[in-house]
């Protein structure tokens, strides 16, 4: 229908006046005068050749021809572009504010890692996505997506594991400087009881994290492992 449409700006060609057998007059304009105006004006409502290509029966019968093979082609595209729809989590969802919520839940190192390996499993499955798909004369070729898609994940699971290591970069800096205070405290002479009752302060809230630090430890040394 556009490409019918575009015939009426393809205008009839009509013989113009001075093609006409005819004594010629003398012109004042010349070629190479800089200065003269030369007006062109355009005639209304110019014959064109839409009505003719517009009415013709056999251009008809192939615009319906045409239209009928593209929506017989229409559904196969929409159930293709659908398989990639699978996926629209990785650039619909904004990703550094799904980090902060899932850094809300208080996520044990089991859940961060779940959650890696669950953008992994997506990242292999982006993989088997067929790219190419050939629906009558129309090739689709998909793989620019699919490397898109790609690019996203890698940067979901970049952001995660920034993240984490943030987080438990935090714990054993908190860990690092309670040894660093309570060694300081016990590295103190003892010369009268006030000493002595800062040394005892001092292994009293040792015993009391002493349980903390254990199960502190052995996730931050798995984080990093």
């Amino acid at each position: 229908n556009e490409i019918i449409r575009s015939t009426k700006q393809v205008l009839r060609w009509n013989k113009p006046e001075w093609a006409q057998m005819s004594t010629p007059k003398q012109s004042s304009t010349s070629l190479f005068n800089e200065t003269s105006n030369v007006e062109i004006t355009e005639e209304p409502n110019a014959p064109n050749y839409f009505k003719a290509i517009s009415e013709n029966k056999d251009i008809s019968k192939l615009a319906l021809m045409v239209a009928s093979a593209c929506n017989t082609m229409r559904q196969p595209i929409a159930e293709h572009l659908e398989s990639y729809c699978h996926y629209k989590e990785l650039w619909v969802d904004d990703r550094a504010e799904q980090v902060v919520k899932f850094q809300e839940t208080e996520p044990l190192l089991t859940d961060w890692k779940a959650q890696i390996l669950y953008y992994d499993k997506l990242s292999e499955n982006i993989e088997e996505l067929n790219t190419g798909l050939t629906i009558g004369l129309f090739e689709l070729n998909a793989q620019n997506i699919k490397n898109s898609l790609q690019v996203e994940c890698k940067n979901w699971k970049v952001s995660l594991c920034q993240a984490l290591n943030k987080e438990y970069c935090g714990k054993m800096r908190d860990m690092i400087e309670f040894f660093q205070i309570q060694s300081h405290a016990l590295s103190k002479d003892v010369s009268d009881l006030d000493d002595v009752r800062c040394v005892m302060d001092s292994l009293a809230t040792i015993r009391h994290k002493v349980l903390d630090i254990d199960n502190q430890m052995g996730p931050i040394e798995e984080a990093y492992a």
